[in-house]
């Protein structure tokens, strides 16, 4: 207890030492919370569903041919029926459908997102309800009352989140539905949603659910006892079952069976990794300057030190004094670290792109604090150890030996803290190094052509409910009585539609052959991202035409197929001639389709950046208006600002059908930046941590130089006094500091080329030797380092001779 009263005493005579040691340790320790919270919730605690690590997403995959590539699907209704009966592995296979709904009635129409569910989600999620109860079997059957549960916030929009909603009604898509319960705050799975309404399960043969029609998000809770390698072959042999039933739609098709925390994840395992490590480094360089400050500490009180321990003081007396000061000011800088971490982590939810679920799962816990508190005691113990060991060496002998030494504090003291400042340098050159070359592979990524012009063009995603437009025909007739109504907009430059954007998680694929070339089997059929489209989408995206002509009005439902293929395409499968003119055979769910190629475009990004390019079919909407997509997204392209049309838009929807509403409204250079998202939120924590640590690398260098400058006045003054010019003492403390430096760049570029190869996968066409990167970061932390030696050498140069000596 006297020692920390001792300790208390200490901080209060001393606040600005205090103070420097918290603020460095908040910084350190705080960061490090950040991102052990977000990497502990998004790779190691248990998900907030019941049972988390029984839960695997069941998806379809499609193995690529022909030069294709393969790719993942959400499940069709029949390999989702047939998992449940055939996978015993899972005592629970759920489905869940994600829509829009048009909600009218009462205030202005909306589109709302909505899951609909099968029996028994909601229990195998551990889903609760806040009001009412949640969907039940008996809801899902044939003929069942329509009924629906409520999210929070279209019980607080549309219903001012009044209690008696219970048995209310609320029309969607012109149907009306019953409430019978609000959904409990926080619930949360893949999308987000407001309405929550119950899958009518139906015999797979049926025609309301065509073989191949992927839109169901599967679910499947392992049973106690499973192998999951066992389930993951049950799913397969379904899948291998269904190619035998429907060649047609399932030939060449498998499935991946993976945790949902897997999936959530994505690709973001490795640069969750990184940050974590980063992290670490920053924190080694907090303790670093704290022990070169403690240190300082224990030198200039070493006469202090040496009469107590000549005066009986035992030496576990004085390393109990130093280690619990530093404990106390390291625990201080714990709290105010844990205060800023539990900020950020309650303004994440807030902050964060929809595209990282997982970072739902990222809160203030007991996990936290635990962490928070074992750490602000490691970088009390360990520093304040480092400095007590030798301050507790020192005796009355050597301190009068060491009198005649002031210079600095005696030899020892000054390699321990010039090894500290090595030490941060090394460490700081190495996290910079890292960050440079993700930053340079973020800014190619980011700088990559999306092979459109993404300035000047509004999105506007238009969902047409089925139960109104039915027919090919209904849902031509919208958008040739919209698309006109837009284009004659003040300021429109062109207008058209796509049911498939660019830079999508999700693109849509169909298996194609090429004229001339039979297959014999369907699995040789390679896959292509295909995409519907009307003649003023090329005009509006602005694509490159490399051959042939753009859609126009004469392809529609009257004239040939057509299509348009992408430069990747006419280059794997024409390499030596001319494609247009050439034909395609398009899989379809009853019949081929014979299209015959009039024209090649540029190559766009039709997944995320960086995923690389595929075959691309280009086909008339107005040939085939009907999709298994529902969502239709109209481009327009202006010459102010696109948002500034939004409402105008929103106008001429509802004079062609005043119940119609819109669903999304972004720029597609927003969507553009949103694409990249995931990466822009890893490399922006790195980002922060590089730059915190190149500065507690030059305070580290600054609080060094400006103690020996202090300590060295009569050398210096001595110097001065002989004739020694201010330029001569700079380059005496510029040549000390820069040597330091120099070392640690050295130890440093050799543990960043070591570490830089473990970024390779995270990487986009940069090498991990990349010499512009590693360049410029050694001469960017050269000229940080000569700025934190000048301050202190200039402070030297004005040293007064006559009163350094009189001091002395």
């Amino acid at each position: 207890m006297s020692n920390v009263k001792s300790a208390l005493r200490f901080i209060r005579s001393h606040p600005g030492f205090a103070g420097l040691i918290v603020l460095t340790l908040a910084l350190g320790i705080g960061l490090n919370t950040a991102v052990f919270s977000i990497v502990d919730g998004m790779l190691f605690r248990p998900m907030s569903y019941k049972d988390p690590d029984r839960l695997y997403r069941m998806l379809e995959f499609s193995q690529g041919a022909g030069g294709g590539e393969g790719q993942l699907y959400v499940a069709s209704y029949q390999a989702f029926m047939a998992w449940r009966e055939r996978c015993p592995s899972f005592d629970r296979v759920e489905g869940m459908a994600y829509n829009f709904y048009d909600v009218t009635g009462g205030k202005e129409p909306e589109s709302a997102p909505g899951w609909e569910v099968s029996d028994g989600v909601f229990p195998m999620l551990g889903a609760k309800a806040a009001l009412g109860r949640l969907l039940i079997p008996a809801d899902n059957k044939p003929g069942a009352p329509p009924v629906v549960v409520l999210g929070q916030q279209i019980w607080q929009r549309r219903f001012s989140g009044d209690p008696g909603v219970l048995g209310r009604s609320i029309v969607l898509d012109a149907k009306s539905y019953t409430v019978v319960g609000v959904m409990a705050p926080g619930f949360f799975f893949r999308l987000p949603a407001d309405l929550f309404l119950p899958m009518t399960l139906v015999d797979p043969a049926s025609s309301l659910n065509p073989p191949g029609t992927r839109y169901l998000f599967v679910t499947g809770h392992l049973r106690p006892g499973a192998d999951v390698e066992t389930a993951r072959s049950e799913a397969k042999a379904v899948m291998t079952s269904l190619g035998q039933q429907y060649p047609a739609v399932y030939a060449n098709w498998s499935c991946v069976v993976h945790t949902v925390r897997e999936n959530l994840l994505g690709d973001m395992k490795p640069a969750l990794l990184t940050l974590l490590a980063a992290a670490a480094f920053l924190l080694l360089i907090a303790c670093s300057n704290v022990s070169n400050l403690l240190l300082n500490r224990v030198v200039k009180q070493r006469g202090e030190l040496a009469l107590r321990s000549a005066l009986g003081a035992s030496r576990g007396l004085l390393v109990r004094q130093i280690v619990t000061e530093s404990t106390l000011l390291a625990l201080l800088g714990g709290a105010l670290g844990t205060a800023l971490a539990a900020a950020f982590i309650w303004a994440l939810p807030r902050i964060s792109p929809t595209q990282i679920p997982l970072l739902r799962e990222v809160r203030v816990d007991y996990r936290m604090i635990l962490f928070s508190i074992l750490i602000s005691l490691l970088c009390g113990l360990l520093p304040g150890l480092f400095a007590a060991v030798r301050g507790s060496r020192l005796n009355l002998y050597t301190h009068i030996r060491d009198i005649g030494d002031r210079s600095a504090g005696g030899v020892e003291s000054r390699r321990l803290q010039s090894g500290l400042v090595i030490a941060g340098v090394a460490l700081t050159l190495a996290l910079l190094v890292c960050c440079g070359l993700v930053l340079k592979s973020f800014a190619r990524l980011s700088g990559t052509s999306p092979g459109f012009e993404p300035e000047g063009v509004l999105m506007a995603e238009i969902t047409l409910p089925s139960w109104k437009y039915k027919e090919p025909d209904q849902i031509r007739n919208f958008w040739r009585n919209l698309l006109p109504r837009i284009q004659s907009l003040p300021g429109v430059i062109a207008a058209g539609t796509t049911h498939v954007l660019p830079l999508n998680d999700f693109p849509v694929t169909t298996s194609f052959d090429v004229g001339g070339r039979p297959v014999t089997t369907d699995a040789e059929r390679p896959n292509a991202n295909f995409r519907k489209v009307t003649p003023g989408f090329f005009s509006a995206m602005r694509t490159p035409l490399i051959a042939g002509r753009v859609f126009d009005e004469r392809d529609d439902e009257k004239h040939p197929l057509v299509v348009i293929i992408n430069q990747e395409m006419a280059h794997r499968f024409w390499p030596n001639a001319n494609p247009v003119g050439q034909q395609i055979r398009r899989k379809g769910k009853t019949a081929d389709k014979i299209l015959t190629v009039v024209g090649v475009l540029g190559n766009t990004q039709d997944k995320m950046p960086g995923t690389g390019l595929g075959n691309t079919l280009y086909i008339p909407f107005w040939q085939d208006p009907k999709s298994n997509k529902p969502s239709v997204h109209l481009l327009v392209r202006t010459h102010g600002q696109p948002l500034a049309l939004a409402p105008a838009i929103a106008r001429e929807v509802l004079a062609v059908d005043p119940e119609q509403p819109i669903e999304r409204v972004v720029t597609m250079e927003q969507w553009a930046y949103i694409s990249l998202s995931r990466k822009r939120f890893s490399t922006s924590i790195l980002t922060v941590l590089a730059i915190l640590a190149m500065i507690l690398s030059t305070v580290g260098i600054y609080s060094v130089l400006s103690y020996n400058v202090s300590r060295r006045q009569l050398e210096m003054g001595v110097r001065l006094a002989f004739g020694a010019g201010a330029r001569d003492v700079i380059k005496v403390v510029l040549k000390q500091g820069m040597w330091l430096t120099g070392i640690g760049i050295v130890i440093g570029l050799a543990l960043a080329v070591g570490l830089s190869r473990l970024l390779t996968s995270q990487l986009y066409e940069v090498k991990p030797s990349d010499p512009v990167v590693f360049a410029g970061i050694v001469v960017v932390l050269s000229a940080v380092a000569l700025f934190a030696c000048y301050l202190p050498a200039r402070r030297a140069a004005r040293i007064d001779p006559v009163r350094s000596l009189r001091q002395e």
